[in-house]
Parts: C-alpha cells; structure tokens; sequence
C-alpha cells in the first residue's frame, strides 16, 4: 500500500520508523471512514430485507464545536418549550440586545441529560449558538460555554409534532445497538423549523443527534 514516493524515500535510507508511523496514522482513518460507510450500508440492507419502506434514515457525521448560551432546566412535558424559549429569548434581548445568534446554519438544540426520551419532568439543557457574547450579560441562571466538537454522532430527522419524537428516538438507539456503538454523551434535538416558521405541526423539522462511539472502545 505505499506509494511510489514513499517506496523510494525508503530505498534512499529515509527513517523507517517515521514512514511506518505515517502509513499507520493514514490506514486508520481511512479505516474509521470505512466502517461508518459500511454501518450505514448495513443498516439499509436490513431494512431492504424486511421488505419494508424506512421511517428513519441515520445518518453518521460529526458535530462541529460551538460557542452557545446555555440555559439549565427542568421542565414539565415538551409543551412548555412553547413557553420557555420564548421567555428565554426576551430576557436575553432586554440584558444583552447585543448578542446576535449564528444563522448560517443556525444551531438551536436541546440536550438531554436524563439520557434518553421522557415525556415529563426532564432535564434538559437549552444551548444556542452565538457569534459572540455581545455585552459579556446574561440573566441568572444562564451561562455562555464551549461545546465541544462530537468527532461521530449517529443523527436522524423527524418531520412532525415532538409528541412524536419517541418513534425517533427508538430508531436511532435500535441502530446505534445493531451497529456497536454506544452513546458517549447526552443526546440532542436540533430545531430546524418549527412554530416560529411554519404553521402546522407536521412541518416541523427536529435533528435528533446522538453522540457515539464504539462498544469496545
């Protein structure tokens, strides 16, 4: 597997150890690409044998690290995002009209610290990315952070109401288990459109992102 070039800085007495090192380093990553390319594929193959059309189609990919505000909560059901976010975002407009959010893509997502799909009293953690942090201001209870770069999460769309969200959810951790992999952190819901851009629930659009690793690792 090595190349023309390589095979001739070994002839001319090159470090061998430093050659070595650099091909190992290549094979890996190109064998970590493979085998999401193949989780995936298997994953479509089962589903081709079941003869059946697929709801959910997951999809591996990194997410990137972000500069957010964060606010820490817990809330009674889903319905109280509908009051919640709104609140939030007038309260930080009236101490930091300054802070201007990031809109290419913009990244508004919740994280879910109970570590999996609840329908009540759940521990969630409502993060949006900003450009900066405007007048250094936020109110109580909020903070601004880094979230760090996710080098994999296995990610999935749900088009629809979030009352819906658990047939997501279930699909997602059925393919995260068929493929070992675990989670490795906190799962996240990704709102790409919902009420403040369309009127009926059912176009709704939520990325659920759930960050992964392998089983043995």
């Amino acid at each position: 597997g090595f190349s023309i070039p390589e095979i001739r800085d070994i002839v001319r007495g090159r470090d061998l150890v430093a050659i070595f090192e650099e091909k190992s380093r290549e094979l890996e990553a190109q064998a970590s690409d493979i085998s999401r390319q193949l989780s995936s594929i298997r994953h479509y193959l089962a589903a081709f044998e079941k003869e059946k059309l697929m709801t959910y189609q997951i999809v591996l990919k990194e997410l990137p690290r972000a500069f957010v505000y964060s606010l820490r909560t817990v809330v009674p059901s889903y319905d109280s995002y509908f009051d919640l976010m709104p609140k939030t975002g007038a309260a930080l407009a009236a101490v930091n009209p300054e802070l201007a959010c990031v809109d290419d893509p913009p990244y508004c997502f919740v994280k879910y610290h109970d570590g999996e799909y609840r329908e009540r009293d759940i521990d969630i953690e409502l993060c949006e990315e900003v450009t900066g942090p405007g007048n250094g201001k936020l109110p109580e209870g909020m903070e601004f952070k880094w979230i760090e770069r996710v080098p994999q999460a296995a990610c999935v769309l749900h088009k629809g109401p979030y009352s819906l969200l658990s047939a997501a959810y279930a699909a997602v951790f059925r393919w995260i288990e068929d493929n070992g992999f675990v989670p490795s952190d906190y799962p996240r819901e990704s709102y790409i459109d919902g009420i403040w851009n369309k009127e009926k629930d059912e176009d709704w659009l939520t990325e659920l992102q759930v960050p992964i690793r392998r089983e043995r690792d």
